[in-house]
């Protein structure tokens, strides 16, 4: 089964026609590539030690965090005691000390929940299979991409770890795709890919060959024009060898 690259927003939004479509092999296989080439094992190192800084600077915020909870909690509790030792029939007193305490908790919950928050915003989960596949990949990264046992799921998990987004431009005009790829940490580079022809493309005589005949015509007849042909590997698109190959037209020798 053949897989595309759709872009699909103004039929989702408007019901108008998709925006474009490219056919994603030779995406895949120019982007694959391109991450081959830039998958050395030295750069595998220089990702892994910047993951290990941005990992420590995550756990000193998180330690920020730890304290400010373990400061909120304290005043929580210190203001709990105050309230249960205040005489009950001083409800001045007694009420100034339960909003204190009530301020205090509330403190305290929205300090665990920025906790929380952070740890989820700053933890970036590193699975240690997939940091193996990595660096397993560096040595034969074309074996592994053009594995069609491999799922198209583990494709992108593995192309997650080096590239943030890309981008694809159709220009028909050309039968060609640009590639942008940006890959994490803002580096970027431009590709470009050619579109699979159409069927009608397939078979269509390329206007280069339909020059050639004609004017090979002007000094051979037609068998004469097949077997040139012929010799010099030329076919019309998508056929066998010519065989006695006419064209509409004046005969042989007509004007």
């Amino acid at each position: 089964m053949e897989a595309w690259y759709v872009c699909d927003r103004a039929h989702g939004t408007l019901g108008e026609p998709n925006c474009q479509s490219i056919a994603a092999a030779p995406i895949d296989e120019a982007v694959g590539e391109l991450v081959a080439a830039m998958m050395t094992p030295a750069a595998v190192e220089l990702a892994l030690e910047i993951r290990k800084e941005i990992e420590a600077q995550c756990d000193e915020a998180d330690r920020l965090r730890r304290r400010a909870v373990e400061r909120a909690q304290i005043d929580a509790d210190l203001a709990q005691r105050r309230f249960m030792l205040v005489d009950p029939n001083n409800r001045l007193v007694a009420g100034t000390l339960e909003r204190e305490w009530n301020d205090k908790l509330r403190a305290l919950a929205k300090a665990q929940e920025e906790r929380e928050r952070g740890q989820q915003e700053d933890r970036l989960a590193f699975d240690d299979a997939i940091r193996d596949r990595l660096v397993a990949m560096t040595a034969d990264f074309k074996t592994l991409w053009r594995d069609r046992s491999l799922p198209n799921r583990e494709r992108k998990r593995l192309l997650a770890y080096v590239i943030e987004d890309v981008t694809l431009v159709k220009l028909p005009e050309e039968g060609t795709a640009k590639i942008h790829v940006r890959f994490k940490g803002g580096r970027t580079e431009t590709l470009t890919a050619e579109n699979p022809k159409s069927s009608a493309q397939q078979v269509k005589t390329p206007l280069n060959v339909v020059e050639l005949v004609d004017k090979l015509l002007d000094d051979h007849i037609y068998s004469e024009v097949a077997s040139i042909l012929n010799e010099q590997g030329i076919h019309p698109g998508g056929s066998p060898p010519l065989l006695g190959w006419r064209r509409s037209g004046p005969a042989c020798g007509q004007r």
